[in-house]
């Protein structure tokens, strides 16, 4: 024991300790690593759940869609987090081996984030109940439900939901009483289909004619996406997390972020998709190349939601505005409120390659642009395991008809899977990462870097690290630490690389790769360095932008500045700053 805490001491040599863990067994603590690396407390293990009311068979039709039956549905999702949290951190510590012991345990310490599922189960069962609503849940209670809704569409794809999970469907309709969005059925006056926006009064006379518009993107695996400044995080993550689930699911499709132009409310990248906060959400159809790029607006922070609104930002419809939907789906007009009758017509030119999907995130919900709650959609073919406005996540025909729209058709048949090895120098061209039908398995997700790619675990975020070798997702950026016996991996948001003035770096993003003098700070060279290194992605190149940086190597841990720039910034190969 006495070797054993010896070895763990030395391998936190130079950094900080944190208060002690809990004890691992009889007088036997470890320690805690802090900053870049700082571990939660490890928390008391999840109490079991009380089994969730189950819907009345006497319910009325238009009621389906009521607080108490979704409230009934997201007990069931808490319900079956609660079992995922569970699984994922059983892990049985070993006797022996004291770097897999020490590896293990903080695994074991990061990963856990148990939730207040009691309390918010509680109140779930008073809105079951009648007693409340969902505008008296706390705050609190409707963050825990949105980590909830997204490790189930993370983790469960669409199909597998209904038939190995019932109620784990979410809907547009049970969203709508968890935000404060404007209801998806009270569109705007220059919108059209509730969040379709067009660029001008053309374009909507075309589109109500039957007529879809909007282009397709010229280059599919590098979607420029880029966020207003002034939009909040969670929001920007959620979208980031949606563009991530499409590069999942579509092999050709891929999503880079980039500087904002503040001053046209456009990326400086051209078509690119400007994502701003609002009141409702809403998104332009397509690249819109006239208009710089469509422009996605989000009110809140679901996945679902953000998954449907990304979907019309690179080019797809509603799926109930397909020519072919007459075949699928009845719309009960007597339902329908008079002014809203326009949001179902059909559109010539809509993609039909790939079977009509009810269970499609595209498509609208059963009580859209009702009158009074009543049904506004009926499939024709009732089937009890589709769910009409389900607001998960991309269903495969969704995927396929991405796929068949960019280039990759084969993407969900017969498409090659990308390399799970992460030594390995990736995969060369499309490839497709598979979910795991066990929820409660690691989760995988498809990474590329320089045209290759792997499926891969995502590493810790920040103050956390992992051990074992993984990759960052969409909005992240690859970091680690090297240790005499282990590696340990992470991902950030580099603060150092950040564009100090976007403008200039917006008008000359043309000259990253500018030549220059070196020891002239008043250069071109130095000033793209200076001003530009998000748009550039200076961060990521592992250059000395100095030929002088070897002399002063000393200097790399002293947060120094030089030519008005961090040393370990300017001096990147020679302190080993470099993101590999």
């Amino acid at each position: 024991m006495k070797q054993t805490l010896a070895f763990l001491m030395a391998f936190a040599m130079s950094m900080s300790l944190a208060d002690q863990v809990d004890e691992l067994s009889d007088g036997c603590e470890l320690p805690v690593l802090h900053s870049n690396l700082l571990l939660q407390r490890k928390n008391q293990s999840l109490q079991s759940l009380d089994h969730p009311a189950e819907e009345d068979a006497t319910t009325t039709t238009h009621a389906q869609h009521s607080d108490a039956t979704c409230a009934s549905k997201l007990v069931k999702i808490m319900k079956q987090v609660s079992k995922i949290e569970k699984a994922q951190h059983a892990v049985t510590l070993p006797t022996s081996s004291p770097i897999s012991l020490y590896v293990k345990y903080i695994l074991l310490l990061q990963e856990t984030q148990p939730f207040h599922f009691k309390h918010v189960i509680k109140d779930l069962k008073g809105i079951i109940s009648g007693e409340k609503k969902f505008v008296d849940l706390p705050q609190q209670d409707r963050n825990e439900l949105r980590h909830a809704l997204e490790e189930i569409a993370e983790r469960i794809d669409v199909e597998q939901a209904i038939p190995k999970e019932k109620g784990l469907i979410i809907t547009e309709q049970c969203l709508q009483f968890l935000s404060d969005a404007q209801n998806a059925d009270k569109d705007e006056e220059d919108t059209v289909e509730g969040d379709i926006r067009l660029p001008d009064a053309d374009a909507v006379k075309l589109f109500e004619a039957g007529t879809k518009v909007g282009d397709l993107f010229p280059d599919p695996s590098h979607i420029p996406i880029c966020f207003d400044p002034a939009m909040p995080e969670n929001i920007r993550k959620i979208i980031l997390h949606a563009a991530q689930h499409y590069t999942d699911h579509v092999p050709c499709i891929g999503f880079r972020e980039v500087v904002p132009n503040v001053t046209e409310r456009k990326c400086s990248v051209k078509p690119g998709i400007w994502a701003q906060h609002g009141t409702s959400n809403w998104a332009n159809l397509g690249a819109t190349t006239a208009w710089g790029g469509p422009t996605l607006q989000l009110v809140d922070a679901y996945l679902g939601t953000a998954v449907h609104e990304l979907g019309h930002a690179i080019g797809v419809a509603h799926e109930q505005s397909r020519p072919d939907a007459s075949q699928y789906i009845r719309i009960m007009w007597e339902a329908v409120q008079a002014s809203k009758t326009d949001n179902f017509k059909t559109h010539m030119d809509a993609d039909t390659s790939v079977p009509y999907d009810l269970m499609s995130v595209m498509h609208y919900g059963d009580t859209f642009f009702s009158k009074d709650g009543r049904k506004t959609i009926e499939p024709i073919k009732p089937d009890p395991s589709k769910v009409i406005g389900q607001r998960m996540g991309l269903s495969r025909a969704d995927a396929q008809q991405v796929a068949n729209m960019y280039g990759c058709p084969s993407a969900t048949l017969d498409f090659k899977q990308c390399t799970s090895n992460l030594s390995h120098s990736g995969t060369e061209g499309d490839c497709t990462c598979h979910r795991d039908p066990n929820p409660s398995a690691e989760r995988i997700f498809k990474a590329t870097e320089n045209g290759r790619s792997w499926c891969a675990p995502h590493c810790h975020i920040y103050n956390q690290a992992s051990y074992a070798p993984c990759k960052c997702s969409v909005g992240w950026k690859y970091g680690e630490y090297a240790f005499p016996h282990v590696v340990v991996h992470y991902c950030y948001e580099d603060t150092r690389c950040n564009d100090a003035d976007p403008i200039f770096c917006s008008k000359h993003s043309d000259a990253c790769n500018a030549d220059g003098n070196k020891n002239d700070p008043g250069s071109l060279y130095w000033q793209m360095r200076q001003k530009c290194s998000k748009t550039c992605d200076f961060c990521r190149k592992c250059e000395d932008m100095h030929p002088d940086c070897h002399r002063y190597k000393q200097y790399c841990a002293d947060r120094l500045t030089w030519f008005d720039m961090e040393f370990e910034h300017v001096c990147r190969d020679t302190c080993h700053q470099c993101l590999r």
